[in-house]
């Protein structure tokens, strides 16, 4: 991974991660490590959980507009998925970036917890109009995902 590849600027969402490079489909993007939180304390009211991903059933990796984490955003065409890896998140390319691309992922793949749901923008051919839970993706969706091996376990959990 080569963290000087990667860098936030301004997208049609806000502000977004963008490459300076091309990847591969399958090569490492970058690490998460922020500080792990319970369920009940992102829902709690003290953390934001807009910007938080679950690294396991009951922990949530809480991002800080310091992390690449806190502005990558959602699409439901994405070009990358994240994996858990020895308690981090680890993001991957689904496909082949090109240099000066956007990165996104499809926060569906993300989700397991009946707890957050919020409407779609991300103006793709495929987009859902909504982003919810992983369960309630279309069949053919959730095994192109399971398929690529890119939604975590905890959350295909149904």
């Amino acid at each position: 991974m080569d963290p000087d590849s990667l860098y936030i600027k301004d997208s049609k969402y806000g502000k977004g991660v963008f490459v300076s490079r091309s990847f591969k489909n399958g090569e490492s993007l970058f690490y998460c490590d922020g500080e792990v939180k319970s369920f009940e304390e992102v829902n709690s009211g003290n953390c934001d959980e807009g910007h938080c991903i679950q690294t396991a059933k009951d922990k949530y990796m809480l991002a800080s507009e310091k992390d690449l984490l806190y502005f990558i955003n959602h699409s439901c065409d994405p070009n990358s998925a994240y994996k858990v890896e020895n308690g981090k998140a680890m993001f991957a390319a689904l496909r082949n970036i090109g240099n000066g691309e956007e990165l996104t992922f499809d926060y569906s793949t993300s989700m397991n917890e009946d707890r957050w749901e919020l409407d779609c923008v991300c103006d793709s051919p495929n987009c859902r109009g909504r982003i919810r839970d992983f369960k309630y993706l279309p069949e053919n969706l959730k095994k192109f995902y399971l398929n690529l091996e890119a939604v975590p376990e905890f959350v295909s959990e149904i």
